[in-house]
């Protein structure tokens, strides 16, 4: 049974924040679709890149918003309602809104410039001037929706407002016990994870069913226009029950490897089947969307399963990258336009510029966030207070720092 804190999901959560810089790096470089407001490299382009892409897609957001639903479970029944909705307002609301304020138009600069100077040919000192002049309404420019990579803060506020509203009806009209039958099967199947990995497969492929494209896709606007708050908020759910049944959690250890070989090889059997899909008949692209339902879900608990074996430790690394993960997120978009824009044309050889762009972005956010984050008020925002002595003792003893 596992008990007290669980150590793997915190860094699962870390790594899928983090994952997000070489999900957004691999764009430039893809040879299949390409999202038409960010920068592409002609000069260097590989299928590769086009599985990056559609392979950490495809678990990544779906692992946060299931790990998001099971410690926001975790943190309500530890405080209670009322300090839930401040810790909520705190960790999410007012990073959201000075992110929109702050570090949306910082991430939006990049994409304008390169429009102006690799699209329109505009000189270099033009396409920068007019740049940092578009600070000042860069809300207006139309080739972009709205909140960019902002859109999962925004989602995953939707879903606490319907969780705590949730929880203060429960007390009157007891709407939990409505949901019993869900905690029924967690014990009809305790010991078939793979049935659990199948079932909850379905009513996921219902929701992307909804999608016109063939697969999820982001909406970044303020106000949905698809099913995509219904497709996370799906796995959100799922997480609130995992919680309500933690030991099913080990489940998944044993065979987490068979689920992520499994998802992995329909990950590239979906992505050739994709390039192929348009004009194929409606029950070709009905089940192309079932497996990728299953492909994610594979993946997904084949994730919860390897960091719940592997890394669930009390480690003072891994609470570092966790306190970091969101602050990496927020600001890495512009590290990794930028220096995606700096090698178009140059003499590096292609097949290096993506892990130059991962590698130093990654870099620029860590060294941001440790010297102008981690020990000021905006990292007791992110994640608490830390202090540098507590990080020195912790280095030289090995010890976890307990989360604020």
């Amino acid at each position: 049974m596992i008990q007290g804190r669980i150590h793997g999901l915190d860094a699962l959560r870390a790594i899928a924040m983090i994952l997000g810089v070489f999900l957004h790096a691999s764009i430039a470089y893809k040879v299949g679709y390409h999202q038409g407001y960010w920068v592409k490299d002609a000069t260097h382009n590989g299928f590769f890149y086009d599985f990056v892409y559609f392979w950490v897609n495809s678990f990544r957001m779906p692992a946060f918003f299931l790990l998001a639903g099971f410690f926001a479970r975790l943190l309500y029944l530890k405080i209670g309602i009322k300090k839930f909705s401040i810790h909520r307002i705190k960790r999410i609301i007012l990073p959201f809104v000075a992110s929109l304020i702050i570090i949306l138009p910082i991430t939006v600069v990049p994409f304008y410039f390169s429009k102006l100077f690799y699209e329109q040919g505009l000189s270099f000192e033009e396409s920068k001037n007019m740049s940092l002049q578009f600070f000042v309404d860069w809300f207006t420019f139309k080739d972009y929706q709205g909140i960019m990579h902002l859109w999962f803060l925004h989602n995953l506020i939707v879903l606490y407002v319907f969780a705590l509203v949730s929880l203060v009806l429960n007390h009157y009209i007891k709407i939990s016990s409505k949901f019993k039958f869900l905690d029924r099967l967690f014990h009809v199947f305790k010991n078939q994870p793979h049935v659990f990995v199948f079932l909850s497969a379905l009513p996921i492929a219902g929701v992307v069913m909804l999608y016109d494209s063939p697969i999820p896709f982001i909406w970044t606007g303020l106000f949905p226009q698809n099913p995509q708050l219904l497709y996370y908020g799906f796995f959100f759910l799922i997480g609130w029950f995992l919680h309500r049944n933690v030991f099913y959690l080990e489940n998944f250890n044993k065979n987490f490897w068979l689920y992520l070989v499994l998802g992995t090889g329909l990950s590239v059997f979906l992505l050739a089947w994709l390039n192929n899909l348009e004009g194929q008949p409606t029950i070709a692209v009905l089940l192309f969307k079932l497996l990728y339902a299953l492909q994610g879900n594979l993946l997904v608990f084949g994730m919860i399963g390897c960091f719940n074996t592997i890394f669930n430790k009390n480690s003072s690394f891994l609470r570092y990258l966790s306190d970091s993960a969101y602050w990496v997120y927020l600001i890495h978009i512009p590290f990794v336009v930028g220096l995606q824009m700096l090698l178009f044309d140059s003499s590096i050889p292609g097949f290096l510029r993506f892990w130059i762009v991962c590698i130093g972005a990654l870099f620029a956010c860590f060294f941001s966030y440790h010297f102008f984050v981690r020990y000021n008020g905006i990292g007791s925002f992110l994640h608490g207070k830390r202090h540098k002595k507590d990080d020195a003792f912790l280095k030289k003893n090995k010890v976890h720092i307990a989360k604020q």
